[in-house]
This record gives C-alpha cells, structure tokens and sequence, in this order.
C-alpha cells in the first residue's frame, strides 16, 4: 500500500490483566485491587468492539466519583506503558511516510457509563473537571513521550458527535473540552508538530470551537450520512496557511483536504 500517514493507537499499560472469558464474544476485566470492571463485547459478524458494561454503569455517579478520588491518588507511573511500538513504528517507516501520535480530550464516548458522566455535566460539573484534569495531566505526559521520538503529527480519536449532532452542548463542550483540548494543540505547536482531530458525527454545532477557537490544524472523518459536507466546509472556512511543519513536506490537511507531499 502506497500511505501517506499511519495514525497510532492510544497506549495501553504492560500489564493489562488477563480477562475472564464469559462467552466467545464476551470478556470482563476486573482490577482486584480497586474491584473497579468492565465487560467487553467483540462480534466479529457485525463488525462490534466495545465496552457494555462496568461497575460505574451499574453503580452511578457514587462509583464515578470513587473513580475520580482513585485517580486523584495514584501516582501515575510512565514505566507501566509500553512505548517500543512507536519507537518501532518510527523506525521502520517514518522516513517514508508521515507518523501521528495520539493524544486528545477523554470524553468516554466508548464507555458503557457515558451517559453517567453526561448527567454529571449537568449535575456535577465539578467532579467532571476533576476527572478530565486527571486524565489530561497523564496524556500529556504520554504526548512528551511521543514527541520525543520525532513523530510527524498527533492526531486525537475520540468521537464526540452523533448522526443527529455532538453528544453533549456547545457550552458544556467551551467549558469542559475546548480548553483542555487547546493545552494539546498547543503542546505540539511548540514542538513544530501539527494536531489533527478525529470524531464522526455532526459536529455543526461545535464547529469553530473545536476547529478554529482551539487552533486545530485539521479535521478526520467528516462524515456525509451525518450531514458534514466537505465541499460547504472548505467554503465556509477557507484552509489557514499550514503550520510550518506542513508546508516543510507540502502536505496540507486543513478540513480533510488530502493530498500526497509534493515530491
């Protein structure tokens, strides 16, 4: 295959513990110290992966709060992640094609208990700016780490909108996710690097917040069955020059619009 850019996965501790196998298409992993578990689906027919259930789906804000304290406590600890992939990755093929690391806001849009931290937006706003600066403290750790090793760019994965518009309002995306979002892009700007910002759904409502007012340098998955239109997006918002590392290789990503470096 002749790519352009290979996009990295988020990062997963060494020692993720062994699930037990409830069926063939289902495993839950419990932490035996924390007691904290999730149950995982995978069905390889319809094409399914993912979280559909936890002790915080079925125990509510109470459990998401003890979630909250346990991170609040722990010593994060960057030994516990396994980085010989990107270095690998880098290595092998990032001479010939451009390298992204991961790194975004962590909205759990793939856990069984959005719905628990959505109400508490509303309900317990507080709780949700101490679980979101939690988690942003340890991904730009993470982010530092990968910058290190020279990688081209850094895209972030989650998905925040739906088929019918954003999970969650445009004041709750301003106060909770945009300033947050804004310290990773700005992180990989000092470091020369571009951020490229991946979610489905319609994102109309949210739009300049997420793309213009956080200085993001593109836009992955613009998705027509949602109502994104490329073409009405590039003539609403005209592309920005490049950041300068961009327009070292020729490459502009701006609303999606791919092209291959000019040789």
């Amino acid at each position: 295959m002749d790519l352009d850019a290979y996009f990295m996965g988020s990062m997963i501790p060494q020692k993720e513990r062994t699930p037990e196998k409830i069926d063939e298409k289902t495993w839950r992993f419990e932490d035996e110290n924390t007691k904290e578990w999730r149950t995982i689906k995978l069905d390889f027919e319809s094409g399914f992966c993912g979280e559909v259930d936890s002790n915080i789906k079925q125990n509510g804000i109470e459990a998401f709060e003890k979630h909250v304290e346990r991170l609040e406590r722990e010593e994060y600890n960057l030994s516990e992640y396994d980085l010989e992939p990107y270095d690998y990755v880098v290595k092998e093929i990032g001479e010939k094609i451009a390298i992204f690391g991961n790194a975004d806001v962590s909205i759990p849009s793939g856990s069984s208990w959005l719905p628990i931290f959505l109400k508490c937006m509303i309900k317990r706003p507080e709780l949700v700016e101490r679980y979101l600066d939690e988690q942003l403290q340890r991904t730009m750790t993470l982010l530092e780490e990968q910058l290190d090793r020279n990688i081209f760019g850094v895209w972030g994965g989650v998905d925040w909108a739906g088929e019918t518009g954003p999970f969650f309002s445009p004041e709750h995306f301003d106060r909770f996710v945009k300033p947050r979002l804004h310290k990773i892009v700005e992180k990989c700007h000092e470091n020369n690097v571009p951020y490229v910002k991946h979610t489905d759904g319609n994102i109309k409502k949210i739009l300049e917040s997420l793309l213009i007012e956080t200085d993001t340098d593109g836009y992955n998955a613009i998705e027509p069955k949602a109502g994104m239109d490329i073409f009405q997006l590039k003539k609403d918002w005209p592309r920005r020059p490049p950041t300068k590392r961009l327009e070292e290789i020729g490459l502009d990503v701006k609303m999606a619009h791919r092209r291959r470096p000019r040789r």
